[in-house]
């Protein structure tokens, strides 16, 4: 991906380039596609009467089928560009929807394997273990465009255009970073060596977009829906530009972890080949017009409240680290870093040796290594070694309305009510509606709105995102609205009639906890994701850079392809286009 942002204003003469170095296709995804399964509708459907609605504010957040969330952009004028070589500054004018919070995470896209319908993503050298519950809340990584496209898709959505992705990145006014102005930092995102790989896609909640979407800086690049034409700013429609319709190149959009400052402006492009995967291209989803899917037939309980995630603040505090820059004295290289007393720290690149002195109450640590090379240094807060880990308060699984729970399995199975109300009201969960004659499911014991349902403030409770009130159903038995309002369920799951929600195949590929929450075993029920003190606490990774000392290796004078390969270890490669020994780049 470094080469990605190397190559970035370059122009179109080094596309082509990036064409000869991406990586290795990753397999076909499977033959299933994302269709729908098709509900058996009754004869005699009921009329809906309209009800009057608010609609979703900037930044509305909704529960969504594949286990995330997504965040609602209202249709409005934004500022698109940054003035480049590929990106002039003008007016977009788009039309409303919604995007995904976070990136899609390896825990979110392995429901996805796991119904049939998407490809595991390409083992990526330095990436996450996509299979370890560890990085369950990183990015996914590894997939190429088709992959990303065929995901969004099974979730009821595409990928962004362009357009809808910085929209959603900087806001109407145009900022150049998600938060805002103020210059990249390690607390806004991970980048330039923070974080040394990826992270949970909600540990920067405040660097969060106007319109409330995390990590849309740093960590991972992203597909978008685009095919890549430098000229396309000059020709494209003012109103929800499509993107080209042809091309060779796809495009990326935000930064990745080893990003440096100068690449994380929101306005960037990076044309990318289809079949590109790196350790550091995830993607997200767009849902302009989100379906009113049935409830899943179980659902994992949560802690009572309004839970939110721990933040970074809540953690030790990170070294801050200061560079006294690269030297080549005595021509050999080397960088020295200052850190705090009572900073420890481990060097994470081969080929490299570092000494330490202790000068003016700091610690002073000189790193040696190969020319023209970057290393890495992992540096912690010595005093996180003794930190107590943090506790989860107990408290009783709760389950959303409709849902009981089940002590056997400690999940939530799906159970719907009548929709008329007792002599004592409505059951706990529920309300009457506007006519005052059914009830209907309201706010979770989380604040939260059943899944694909926002809070209206002049309904005053739960509305499906497509704006039909009457279809409020979570919960509700009642066969003959639900067979009006159902267009089917996800592809891999089927419609149980009976209880008229969406069955799994087997046990273990429902969506359970959202981004920054994990099942915990000790309550039965979702709680934040606890950070133990650890490699991952209180430390982080600082970038250790060597100048080139000694002069460059000549493997122009080597004329034979033999020659050339026998000189590896001096840095030769061999040009088959050009005929020509070369140094490699």
């Amino acid at each position: 991906m470094k080469k990605l942002q190397a190559w970035f204003g370059l122009g179109l003469a080094l596309v082509i380039f990036l064409t000869a170095c991406a990586p290795t296709a990753t397999p076909e995804p499977p033959t299933a596609t994302a269709t729908l399964i098709p509900i058996v509708t009754e004869t005699a459907v009921p009329t809906l009467v309209p009800i009057s609605l608010s609609g979703p504010n900037a930044g509305t957040v909704m529960s969504w089928v594949d286990g995330g969330s997504l965040v609602y952009v209202p249709a409005g004028q934004f500022t698109m560009g940054g003035n480049g070589a590929d990106n002039p500054s003008h007016s977009v004018s788009l039309s409303a929807y919604w995007i995904s919070r976070t990136k899609i995470t390896n825990h979110m896209y392995a429901l996805c394997v796991g119904v049939g319908v998407c490809a595991p993503p390409a083992p990526i050298p330095g990436g996450a273990v996509y299979t370890n519950p560890t990085y369950a809340d990183h990015p996914v990584v590894g997939v190429n465009w088709e992959q990303a496209n065929t995901y969004c898709n099974w979730a009821g959505g595409r990928l962004p255009t362009e357009a809808e992705w910085e929209k959603a990145a900087r806001g109407p006014g145009g900022n150049t970073y998600p938060w805002g102005n103020e210059q990249p930092s390690c607390d806004l995102l991970n980048y330039a060596g923070c974080g040394g790989a990826t992270t949970s896609v909600v540990t920067y909640p405040e660097s969060a977009s106007p319109y409330l979407a995390l990590d849309m800086a740093g960590n991972a690049f992203e597909w978008v829906a685009d095919w890549y034409d430098a000229s396309y700013y000059a020709t494209s429609p003012i109103q929800d530009p499509p993107g080209a319709e042809s091309g060779v190149y796809r495009v990326i959009r935000g930064s990745g972890f080893e990003s440096d400052a100068t690449q994380i402006a929101s306005s960037i492009r990076r044309p990318a080949d289809p079949n590109y995967t790196s350790r550091d291209l995830g993607f997200r989803c767009v849902v302009q017009q989100p379906i009113n899917f049935p409830p899943y037939c179980q659902a994992s309980p949560y802690l009572p409240g309004e839970l939110t995630a721990p933040t970074p603040s809540s953690l030790c505090a990170v070294p801050v680290a200061q560079r006294l820059g690269p030297s080549c004295k005595g021509k050999v290289p080397s960088n020295t870093i200052i850190l705090p007393l009572g900073t420890t720290y481990r060097i994470r690149t081969e080929g490299y040796q570092c000494t330490d002195v202790i000068v003016g109450g700091m610690l002073q640590v000189t790193c040696t290594g190969p020319d023209a090379t970057s290393g890495t240094l992992e540096v912690c807060n010595s005093s996180c070694d003794d930190q107590q880990p943090a506790t989860v308060p107990l408290g009783n699984a709760v389950c959303d309305p409709g849902y009981s729970y089940d002590p056997a399995t400690r999940q939530c199975a799906y159970t719907p009510i009548t929709p008329q109300s007792g002599p004592e009201g409505c059951p706990p969960g529920y309300a009457l509606d506007p006519a005052g004659q059914v009830c209907r499911p309201t706010l979770g014991l989380d604040n939260q709105c059943p899944t694909g349902q926002y809070f209206d403030a002049s309904f005053g409770g739960c509305v499906p995102a497509n704006g039909q009130a009457n279809c409020n159903l979570y919960g509700i038995n009642d066969p003959s609205l639900a067979s009006a309002c159902y267009v089917g369920c996800p592809a891999g799951f089927s419609f149980n009639e009976a209880s008229q929600c969406c069955q799994a195949s087997a046990i273990g590929l429902y969506p359970d906890c959202q981004p920054g929450f994990a099942y915990d075993p000790s309550t039965g029920a979702c709680a934040p994701r606890v950070e133990q003190a650890s490699a991952s606490t209180g430390c982080t990774f600082v970038s250790v850079d060597m100048l080139q000392c000694a002069p460059l290796y000549n493997c122009g004078q080597h004329t034979t392809e033999v020659q050339c390969i026998n000189n590896q270890a001096n840095g030769c490669v061999w040009n088959e286009k050009d005929s020509v020994c070369e140094l490699e780049k």
